[in-house]
């Protein structure tokens, strides 16, 4: 039982004008409108013979309980005259300010209940007695008598309640948290028990770079041994890794600086439809099994970047870099604090000059236009192609699209752009690394550069002396 409510009404006994129209409980006399009284809580049942004004003039009284087994329970019922009231609240008790013998001159009764830490209240009768295992409660006014019969349950279970708090990101400072079992209304309470609190602080993810196992039928992610991996124009690089963090969810992302890898502006309308490029993240999905992060519970997502490196983007050496963020919730622990905590990781990669990866059905006519050449020129650099109408792709797995010239000392791009009789433009893009390269950075190291040849249009070097 977890409420009680009394009800007061009018009837044919009751010698007061308008007999048929109900009392207000909060005026304690008869309403001036009928059908006023509060409708009963959900799960309410009355108690039958529950009239204690039955005999005398009054209003006619209904007692109702409630049950309910998701709320408190009353644990205490007692009956309280007017001058007792008093004493059994400063006990702990609550009043139901309803009079039992309401209007009917016979002073005032109450009952008074508690909701602590006892034996749960089953029942309550007026006609049921300790024969049926009731207890009997007992309240007089004015050498009035009421008797109600109350049943306790005989489970020995403890009182338990709960307490759910998340904290917020920041929030991961030690925290006494103390508690204690108090009566409602009153200063009486239990002995106050205290426990630490040591939150576990977000922290950033931990990304790192992961391959398939040796015995895998197809290994697509192999961590190369000196670090860098390599790539090749129009073969799928692919890189997969691991994040491990302690959040609800993470997201995986390029960095904005120096994380996809820029292609050259003109490559969309160099290329064909059919051109492989691009880079994506795929298949960010959680690990299996629970896996172990360095001082707090941590869970794990797996995933994939793939990048199809463009015919512009040979010679291209650099990081991609990738982020891997959780989420900082909706309470970050400081006014305008982040939302979300990430980590960066970059992976060394470079692309292979003059060479292209084939792709199904791929021809020397198909290919040439993707370097600004003619499929004789390719056939002519690749002399173990016996004729250009051989399906490339099941005689090897990829092709010369250039010659690999070393760069003298004193060598520069212009230079080189009128000794093989090209723009300059047509060595950037055979070469992604030189583009925003100057001279000085040019000669200064030993270069390797990617050159088709124009032999029709090789006029005369201007450096002829250098060429002995």
């Amino acid at each position: 039982v977890t409420d009680l409510v009394v009800h007061f009404s009018a009837s044919s006994a009751n010698t007061r004008p308008l007999h048929d129209v109900p009392i207000s409980a909060a005026q304690r006399d008869y309403s001036a409108t009928v059908g006023e009284e509060a409708p009963m809580p959900d799960m309410s049942t009355p108690i039958a013979e529950s009239n204690f004004n039955k005999g005398f003039r009054g209003a006619t009284v209904t007692l109702w309980q409630t049950r309910d087994e998701d709320s408190a329970a009353i644990t205490d019922l007692a009956l309280a005259n007017s001058s007792q009231v008093s004493m059994m609240m400063d006990m702990g008790f609550h009043k139901l300010d309803a009079n039992l013998f309401e209007q009917s001159g016979r002073g005032e009764l109450y009952l008074m209940f508690k909701k602590g830490s006892g034996q749960p209240l089953m029942d309550v009768s007026t006609t049921h007695d300790e024969s049926h295992g009731y207890t009997a409660i007992r309240g007089e006014s004015h050498g009035h008598e009421v008797v109600i019969y109350v049943m306790y349950s005989d489970d020995k279970s403890t009182l338990r309640r709960s307490l759910t708090w998340t904290p917020c990101t920041g929030d991961d400072s030690e925290i006494v948290l103390c508690a204690a079992a108090a009566a409602t209304g009153t200063e009486l309470s239990s002995t106050m028990m205290c426990m630490l609190l040591d939150p576990a602080p977000k922290m950033p993810p931990e990304f790192t770079a992961i391959a398939d196992p040796e015995d895998a039928p197809e290994r697509e992610c192999v961590i190369p041994e000196d670090g860098e991996w390599d790539a090749m124009m129009g073969r799928e690089l692919k890189i997969c890794f691991r994040v491990l963090h302690n959040g609800d969810r993470s997201e995986v992302r390029f960095s904005e600086e120096s994380g996809r890898p820029e292609d050259t502006d003109r490559a969309e309308e160099l290329l064909t439809g059919r051109t492989p490029t691009g880079a994506f993240i795929a298949d960010v999905s959680g690990t299996q099994g629970q896996p172990t992060c360095e001082d707090a519970p941590c869970q794990g997502d797996r995933g994939m970047m793939v990048w199809t490196p463009s015919p512009y983007q040979g010679g291209w050496k650099g990081q991609v870099c990738l982020e891997a963020c959780v989420f900082a919730e909706a309470c970050p622990a400081t006014p305008g604090g982040e939302t979300e905590i990430c980590t960066e990781t970059c992976f060394p990669v470079s692309v292979a000059r003059c060479r292209w990866s084939l792709v199904a059905e791929d021809s020397f006519v198909e290919i040439a236009p993707r370097f600004q050449t003619n499929w004789l020129q390719l056939w002519y650099l690749n002399p173990g192609v016996g004729h250009p109408d051989f399906a490339l792709r099941s005689a090897m797995e990829a092709i010369n699209i250039g010659r690999v010239y070393t760069a003298r000392w004193d060598d520069t791009v212009d230079g080189l752009a009128a000794r093989f009789g090209v723009p300059r433009q047509r060595l950037m893009d055979l070469n992604a690394d030189l583009i925003g390269m100057t001279d000085e950075e040019f000669m200064a190291q030993e270069r390797m550069v990617c050159i088709i040849p124009d032999s029709c249009s090789i006029e005369p070097p201007s450096n002829s002396g250098k060429n002995q």
